[in-house]
């Protein structure tokens, strides 16, 4: 099959937006910002320590479940 009848064949089941894209795709080659990395910013204030977290570890026998703890001891 020659090449021109196997890209009609394909393009035919495409949506005209798809064959614009392939073809916007095979011109339009960006390339890589090569600019300077811009400056790092100053602090806007004094640091806050993030607020105190209620405690996530249980025992190994222990589970938390809505809210609700429970022992499972055997």
């Amino acid at each position: 099959m020659s090449d021109l009848a196997l890209y009609f064949h394909t393009v035919r089941h495409l949506r005209p937006v798809q064959v614009a894209n392939r073809v916007w795709r095979r011109i339009h080659r960006p390339r890589a910002d090569l600019r300077p990395a811009p400056p790092k910013r100053t602090t806007a204030g004094a640091y806050a320590a993030p607020v105190a977290r209620p405690q996530t570890f249980f025992p190994p026998d222990s589970f938390r479940f809505l809210n609700v703890s429970r022992c499972c001891a055997t």
